[in-house]
């Protein structure tokens, strides 16, 4: 979605219009960094959070253990995650919900986003001497500040929504190591 906005010409002539602002929240295994790394010269486009796996045994056991039920668990979770995100948009449309991120909050992203542009700026080395071939910008740090002002925005508005952080406070210290990982994991 460039700019904000799609428009869809059909084949019957039909013009077909959207406006927005639209996120997406993905998963894929570790073989995506090495996609990643042939475009990261035009700059990043996401963050990435990194999940740490878990012990395998534990895990595989529990897949078994939850092997027949798996339609039932997506349905129920399908379910709960729709009704959690209208009762939040509920609570911001009705206007209930100031969920900017405090000026302290800010600050702490702006420093943490301009690391992790500075960090993630690629380096070109020619592959047989190693050495420094082609130097590209450096990043600036708008689009991951903006990334992760969003997630910061999201968190607040659903800590308001239920009724749990205060303004002084609005982000927990674990929502605080989230975006943080979410930036170094952009590395």
């Amino acid at each position: 979605i460039y700019e904000g906005k799609y428009d869809k010409h059909t084949g019957t002539g039909e013009k077909i219009s959207w406006k927005g602002k639209m996120g997406a929240i993905a998963a894929a295994t570790s073989a995506v960094y090495s996609a990643i790394a042939d475009t990261s010269e035009m700059g990043q486009r996401f963050v990435y959070y990194s999940i740490k796996q878990p012990d395998r045994k534990k895990a595989t056991l529990k897949a078994l253990d939850n092997a027949n039920r798996s339609a039932e668990f997506r349905a129920l979770l399908s379910e709960e995650m729709k009704a959690y995100i209208y009762f939040v948009l509920e609570k911001v449309g009705e206007g209930k919900i100031d969920y900017d991120p405090t000026p302290e909050i800010k600050s702490e992203l702006i420093d943490v986003a301009d690391f992790a542009a500075l960090a993630r700026s690629p380096v070109h080395t020619d592959f047989k001497s190693g050495l420094i071939d082609h130097k590209v910008d450096k990043e600036m740090p708008g689009r991951i500040i903006k990334q992760l002002n969003a997630l910061a925005a999201a968190f607040i508005a659903m800590n308001r929504a239920e009724g749990g952080i205060t303004a002084k406070q609005p982000l927990s210290k674990l929502q605080l190591r989230t975006l943080y990982r979410c930036a170094y994991d952009s590395i």
